[in-house]
């Protein structure tokens, strides 16, 4: 694949993109896209999750009904396209989803992977302010892709090589200025998508992955 760099919003670092297709889906009037992430996350208390984002010729869509393995997901921000819902599943699930609106569907189901093992940063790490930081993790045979970000960061940070096999992710300096506990997290994705630019700014794999979490806890703090 095409090696790219750009300039993407927080949070969302990268997605190292080889799409293998098992999705189908039906278009009305314009253009309807999906950008579904069915997350599993076993290591933390919170839930595991189902979110998508819905938009036609560039609009929020707000009228979908989704249903992920027979649980509805409910729409949860109107200006911004978004569907979300908790509920409990695990590793190796095979969860099937369907998205109708009256500007089109989609339909099909993913396997949620395992998650990959995270080398660097270690627990309780320091990332310090205003200097560059490389992550790295462990590469996973089998998967589409990786997605991998700092939580509770602010501004913007560079995207990677769109590569299966890089599996690190460069922090730029200018973009780590917050102090404080975060958390570095890497999810390994599985399904049909590509690595695209919602209408309001995200970076979001368009389409419907199953992906599964894995996060060292870290701080964010002043080079001595």
């Amino acid at each position: 694949m095409i090696s790219k760099k750009r300039q993407v919003f927080i949070g969302i670092l990268i997605l190292f993109v080889i799409a293998t297709c098992d999705n189908r889906s039906s278009n009305g009037d314009g253009q309807f896209d999906v950008y579904g992430r069915i997350v599993c996350v076993p290591y933390v208390t919170e839930s595991s999750f189902a979110e998508f984002y819905l938009f036609h010729s560039g609009l929020p869509v707000i009228d979908g009904e989704i249903v992920v393995d027979s649980f509805s997901v409910p729409l949860v921000n109107e200006e911004r396209g978004r569907y979300r819902l908790d509920f409990d599943f695990g590793l190796g699930d095979t969860l099937e989803y369907n998205v109708v609106s009256e500007f089109g569907s989609q339909q099909g189901m993913v396997i949620i992977p395992d998650t990959a093992s995270i080398i660097r940063p270690q627990p309780q790490d320091t990332i310090p302010t205003g200097f560059d930081y490389t992550a790295i993790w462990q590469r996973k045979t089998g998967v589409a892709g990786y997605f991998a970000y700092l939580e509770n960061q602010g501004g913007y940070a560079n995207a990677l090589t769109d590569t299966e096999i890089d599996t690190s992710a460069d922090f730029s300096g200018d973009n780590i200025f917050n102090p404080g506990n975060d958390r570095f997290w890497v999810e390994t994705l599985n399904g049909f998508f590509i690595n695209d630019i919602t209408p309001d700014g995200m970076n979001l794999p368009r389409g419907v992955v199953g992906a599964a979490g894995n996060f060292k806890d870290v701080y964010v703090g002043f080079a001595r």
